[in-house]
């Protein structure tokens, strides 16, 4: 393994946060969806079907 350099040691470290944000981000974009989701819902009151049946 090669030996590290300061400089790999400090690309290395400021590729943490970054990793780190992007996880939080898919995380709380997910949570989002699922609140916006559940909030219709709620306002609704009921769970509806999204597309109502033709009535013949």
């Amino acid at each position: 393994m090669a030996p590290l350099t300061p400089a790999t040691l400090l690309l290395s470290l400021m590729t943490i946060p970054f990793l780190v944000a992007l996880c939080l981000g898919q995380g709380l974009w997910q949570m989002g969806l699922f609140l916006s989701a559940a909030s219709t819902e709620l306002l609704r009151g009921d769970r509806l079907p999204l597309v109502e049946p033709d009535e013949t």
